[in-house]
């Protein structure tokens, strides 16, 4: 006996995604067994009447029951292993005209089709399938971006569960390179120019810019290329296949390829945070170690000397320090260990200027501080000798300071004037006239605390 269609579903339900196999070889058995019972009546009618007529006719009734078995099993399961259903999906006849056109070679009538299909069929089962084709035939055209937006709406739809996911991201890493004129991923003598070039002690050298399209002027000849700002685009591209397919063959590539473009362009704090994650979240790349060099290299670029924060400076210290403990065959490890010398006078250049800075705003002992600094953390630098110097200045000046010094208390001219009375005793005070208690005795005054003052000549003992 076969089950109703709102029995069915509750069946599924109650099984759950996880039951669909169990489910279907339930059917399976019921559907079988429904049918059989009618073969089994039909089967006997045909024995009866090949038992009356002969042994030839016998043997012909056989195989005909035989073969009524068969097909009914086989259409059963036809029925239900069908894409989990029990009848082919919505809209395949015209997404497989779609596909007949794209075999063929005839992109432009494909896309349409594919379109047609995506409208019409959206959030049924075959609009996953429809998107990706609906991009590849944009692909196949060379309609680029056209193609990444198509791209794009299928990742966005089934970013989790997309089973076109790296073709889809292969696909727009190429239209990437192709916005961006195919460019390495790194070269070699970019690598040479960050680890210090031909002389790593001197101040870095900046890796030459790529000239590259004013993104404002419009495109409309080339429909392979947007219409406006065809690098930015490609960026686009590019975080589309690192942020959709983290775990994809080609995310380091694409992260380390956004990287460089941005240290081409002179653009090194955006440069600086692309390799940042690069050596955070694949620290097994190929591209690692130059992760390492190049943003040591883009942190000194942006360092704008002894004035700034020079937390950059600490941090191209440990990278340098971290490529050479992680890489030691590389073969720029001399260059390296220059640039980390140079990065150690600057180190001990910005703390001097700190000296400077507090003997100009004269707090000495700030100074003396900012001197036993630089020689604890820099001594064998160009400038541990002059902040010895500089600090033996100090101590000397604050020793005469010392000695010069006056313990006596010395009173301002503003505090108020006494004179001595008749006796030649002091205790009688004035205020300036300026008071309002000016001219008037202290000692007649209410609610007044009169200051005491040690007079010139002690009283003698009565």
């Amino acid at each position: 006996m076969l089950l109703g269609a709102e029995a069915l579903r509750r069946r599924q339900y109650a099984f759950g995604t996880g039951g669909a196999a169990t489910m279907n070889a339930m059917l399976l058995q019921l559907l079988n067994r429904g049918m059989i019972r009618r073969r089994l009546a039909a089967a006997m009618v045909v024995l009866c009447l090949a038992s009356l007529s002969g042994c030839q006719t016998l043997d012909t009734g056989r195989k005909k029951i035989s073969n009524m078995f068969v097909s009914s099993e086989h259409s059963a399961q036809d029925r239900i292993l069908w894409h989990n259903h029990l009848g082919p999906m919505e809209g395949q006849d015209e997404f497989d005209a779609a596909q007949k056109l794209f075999d063929e070679g005839k992109f432009a009538a494909a896309e349409k089709g594919f379109k047609k299909v995506a409208k019409k069929y959206a959030d049924r089962p075959i609009e996953e399938q429809t998107l990706f084709m609906l991009a590849e035939s944009q692909f196949q055209q060379k309609r680029y971006p056209k193609a990444q937006d198509s791209f794009n709406r299928l990742l966005k739809k089934y970013e989790s569960s997309s089973r076109y996911m790296e073709r889809s991201t292969h696909r727009l890493f190429l239209i990437a390179k192709y916005w961006l004129d195919d460019p390495q991923p790194v070269q070699k003598q970019e690598i040479h120019l960050a680890t210090g070039g031909d002389n790593p002690s001197a101040a870095p050298t900046a890796i030459p810019r790529h000239k590259r399209p004013v993104p404002l002027i419009p495109n409309f000849t080339d429909r392979s290329r947007p219409v406006f700002d065809p690098d930015g685009r490609a960026m686009e591209a590019l975080k589309s296949v690192w942020l959709n397919n983290p775990t994809g063959k080609l995310a380091d590539d694409a992260v380390m390829l956004s990287g460089v473009y941005h240290l081409r362009r002179g653009d090194y704090l955006e440069a600086e945070h692309y390799f940042d994650m690069l050596r955070d979240n694949y620290p097994d790349s190929d591209h690692a170690a130059n992760a390492y060099k190049l943003g040591a290299h883009v942190i000194q670029m942006s360092y704008q000397g002894p004035e700034y924060d020079g937390r950059g400076l600490e941090k191209a210290r440990e990278l340098i320090e971290s490529t050479l403990n992680l890489y030691p065959e590389s073969a720029d490890r001399e260059r390296l260990k220059e640039g980390l010398e140079r990065i150690n006078h600057e180190e001990a250049r910005k703390d001097w200027h700190r000296v400077e800075y507090r003997l100009r705003r004269r707090e000495y002992k700030a100074a003396e501080l900012a001197c036993v600094t630089l020689l604890q953390e820099h001594p064998d630098s160009a400038f541990a000798d002059l902040a010895k110097e500089q600090l033996e200045k100090l101590r000397a000046a604050r020793d005469e300071r010392l000695e010069q010094s006056n313990p006596e208390p010395q009173f301002d001219a503003d505090l108020p004037e006494y004179e001595e009375d008749q006796n030649g005793e002091a205790g009688e005070f004035y205020l300036n006239d300026d008071d309002d208690f000016a001219g008037e005795d202290l000692e007649s005054a209410q609610d007044f605390e009169r200051p005491r003052l040690i007079p010139d000549t002690l009283p003698e003992d009565e």
